[in-house]
């Protein structure tokens, strides 16, 4: 369909996109749940990649009316099978759907890339509950230790707010040396056998 034709799917024929999106969640609930039978995770992940660098490509209102009814679907169908984490991997400027991903029962966001000048802290002050992974900004693994250790300032408070765990935004940039990383790595480690989670969480 293509994403034009989807932006404009959802006014010009509502009922078409109910349709697919009832048959997606139902063939998802259905696949997930047989495959629960014969294994075991640790978490489930979905992608989600509807937000770009400035803004969601599917604003609040629409992501209510479409996705926000289905998500507990399937995060009640996956938690009765026996799994309570549910993450959702979406790039990009994620803030204005966040309240819509909790209320469906998402618990856990990632990887909150930092370069549209979003702050894992701040989300972590305005929303207590979710799961994180990420929030590091991969960019700063290549401009030095003095970076690194900047860019890292910020992990104590994230370790110690529980729920977090500290790894990049995205994949590393070609551009960061192997003593860059490594130095990163390093320091990374230090600071989770520092900073553990509060006792009172």
């Amino acid at each position: 369909m293509g994403l034009e034709d989807l932006a404009y799917a959802l006014y010009d024929d509502p009922d078409l996109v109910e349709d697919v999106l009832e048959m997606l969640f139902d063939l998802w609930v259905r696949l997930y749940i047989e495959a629960l039978k014969n294994v075991s995770i640790d978490f489930f992940g979905p992608w989600e990649d509807l937000c770009y660098k400035s803004a969601p490509m599917l604003s609040p209102k629409p992501f209510r009316r479409y996705l926000r009814p289905r998500y507990p679907r399937l995060t009640e169908a996956l938690r009765s099978a026996g799994m309570d984490i549910f993450f959702v991997n979406i790039d990009g400027d994620l803030r204005h759907l966040i309240d819509s991903w909790e209320e469906g029962g998402v618990t856990g966001l990632y990887p909150w890339e930092t370069q549209m000048g979003l702050d894992n802290t701040r989300l972590r002050r305005d929303h207590p509950e979710p799961h994180l992974m990420g929030g590091i900004d991969k960019h700063q693994r290549a401009l030095g230790r003095r970076a690194i250790d900047r860019e890292l300032e910020k992990i104590p408070f994230m370790l110690e707010s529980s729920r977090y765990l500290p790894c990049l935004d995205h994949s590393v940039p070609t551009d960061v040396s192997w003593d860059d990383y490594r130095y990163f790595c390093k320091r990374l480690r230090d600071l989770s056998e520092h900073h553990p989670p509060h006792p009172s969480d």
